[in-house]
């Protein structure tokens, strides 16, 4: 199946088209190579969708281009299954070392939209950082009906997850 939007790719770069609700969460997660190594292990494991609510389908899926992941999440009431496609990945070594992906929506997700995920180990002051940015809008009517519910999700989601990644990392540390 094909994306379900344009602008694939874009928040590669930290981007985000315009007519898009936009999100991101950015926080420290420690430092130094040990702190950025554990969390590139958890990511490489899918662990920062481990929240209590939200699980990826297949567990064991190879973060590289191309590769179809399902996002199951309970909305207290209901299941909703959501497929994407990774868009991209970054490894990148330098003064700021990079690791993450970027995926899409695919036809049948709820929203249509791109979502990064990125772990940022700036070597400078020697600061790990978790990165979610995403930009979205419904899929469906009930998706626009239900806007409001729905930014109050995808918040939660990247609350949780970047709490999750924190509690990784202070438990290996």
């Amino acid at each position: 199946m094909s994306f379900s939007y344009g602008a694939i790719g874009i928040t590669k770069d930290g981007i985000c088209p315009r007519g898009y609700g936009k999100d991101r969460v950015r926080g420290i997660l420690g430092s130094g190579a040990n702190t950025f190594k554990t969390a590139v292990t958890a990511f490489e494991k899918w662990e920062q969708f481990n929240v209590n609510w939200v699980e990826i389908y297949p567990q064991n899926s190879l973060i590289i281009p191309d590769a179809v992941v399902a996002v199951l999440a309970w909305h207290s009431c209901f299941w909703s299954l959501n497929a994407c496609r990774i868009v991209y990945v970054i490894n990148e070594q330098g003064p700021i070392t990079r690791f993450g992906f970027g995926y899409g929506t695919l036809p049948d997700h709820a929203e249509t939209g791109e979502e990064r995920f990125l772990l940022e180990w700036d070597k400078s002051t020697d600061t790990v950082f978790y990165d979610i940015l995403a930009f979205s809008n419904p899929n469906t009517l009930l998706g626009w009906l239900a806007y409001p519910l729905v930014r109050l999700i995808q918040n939660r989601f990247r609350r949780d997850s970047e709490r999750l990644m924190k509690r990784k990392i202070k438990v290996s540390n």
